[in-house]
Parts: C-alpha cells; sequence; structure tokens
C-alpha cells in the first residue's frame, strides 16, 4: 500500500500461471484500496522484450531498488490497519498498556482513557502487559476516530490511596476490591 500512495503504482507485471500467489494478494490488497476508496490495482501480463541489463547497470540498480518503509498509519492517517477494545469493566486502570504503547495508541492522563487505532501499530505489548486481559487489538482497516474513556480520580476508603475509576461512584481501589478482609 505504500507502494500505492507514495509512488502512484497501479499495476504489476507478472505471469499468474508461474506465481498463483500473486493473484490473491492482489485482489486481497483490492479489497482493502476500495474500502479506503482508492483505484484498484491492475495485473498485465509480461512483455517479451528482455530487459537491457547494461543500462541496468550503468545506472546503479543491479542489487535492486530499496525503499525506506514507514507505518502505512503515516501514508493513510485517517485509516486504521487494527481496532483497539478496553473492557471497561475488567480493566483497573493502572496504565500498563500506556506505558508500554510507543505509538501513542494507547494514552491515559489525569481524567481520561484515548484509544487511537489509527496510531496503532499492532504489536500487541499492551495485551501482552495487560494483568486482567482487559484490552486487545484486531485487523481492521477503515476510518477510525480516537475513542476516549472518562477516568474518576477518586480515594479507596479501606486504604486512603488514590486510584482512577470508570465511574465516580466506585468504592473500593482494585487491590481492596480483590481482598475480602480490606487488607492489601
Amino acid at each position: 500500500m505504500l507502494w500505492h500512495v507514495q509512488h502512484h503504482i497501479r499495476g504489476v507485471e507478472i505471469d499468474l500461471d508461474e506465481h498463483p500467489h500473486w493473484g490473491v494478494a492482489i485482489a486481497a490488497l483490492n479489497l482493502k484500496l476500495r474500502k479506503l476508496d482508492e483505484p484498484a490495482w491492475q495485473i498485465y501480463p509480461p512483455q517479451l522484450a528482455s530487459l537491457n541489463h547494461g543500462r541496468r547497470r550503468l545506472s546503479g540498480l543491479e542489487k535492486g531498488v530499496s525503499v525506506a518503509v514507514e507505518p502505512l498509519s503515516k501514508a493513510f492517517p485517517q485509516y486504521h490497519q487494527f481496532s483497539l477494545h478496553l473492557d471497561t469493566e475488567t480493566c483497573v486502570a493502572c496504565a500498563a498498556c500506556s506505558r508500554v504503547c510507543s505509538p501513542k495508541a494507547v494514552v491515559l492522563k489525569a481524567g481520561s482513557f484515548t484509544l487511537d487505532a489509527r496510531q496503532c501499530h499492532g504489536c500487541k505489548a499492551c495485551e501482552a502487559v495487560c494483568p486482567v486481559d482487559a484490552i486487545s487489538i484486531a485487523p481492521a482497516t477503515g476510518r477510525a476516530d480516537p475513542v476516549v474513556h472518562a477516568l474518576f480520580e477518586t480515594s479507596c476508603p479501606a486504604c486512603s490511596r488514590p486510584f482512577y475509576a470508570w465511574h465516580p461512584q466506585a468504592s473500593l481501589c482494585p487491590i481492596c476490591r480483590k481482598h475480602h478482609h480490606r487488607m492489601r
């Protein structure tokens, strides 16, 4: 898709009898491009003329072309490749996911918990560190807007420590809720 956006390439010259897997790959690409309202790629039969290797050597391309790869999120900033889901009933707002998310797709700040699928690179580090499995990532394509969940800062009556809660009427912090005798 980066070639599609950066270099405006709209097709590939290939023999589908020799490389049938390319047909499936181009079909999958075209389905994604259709969702993004982009023009589809074409498959062209190979030309009979041979490549002029001498000219290629003179131009310095004998080793091939290298392209700097950047995340698709930079090429398509309004779309996302992954969807983020947060189960607020399970989440204890510990901010572990926010601390490990280097692209800042998951951000916990005072008063809010933001999930921005446009920034997500799909590394699933947030899933790996979540102690209660409250966050999940799945492949998806489409337009995305950040989802902001409200957080309320409150104090636990059992241990007197401050904590974030999803509801202003939360009574106990997650640790005291887990311990039945109100002992940490």
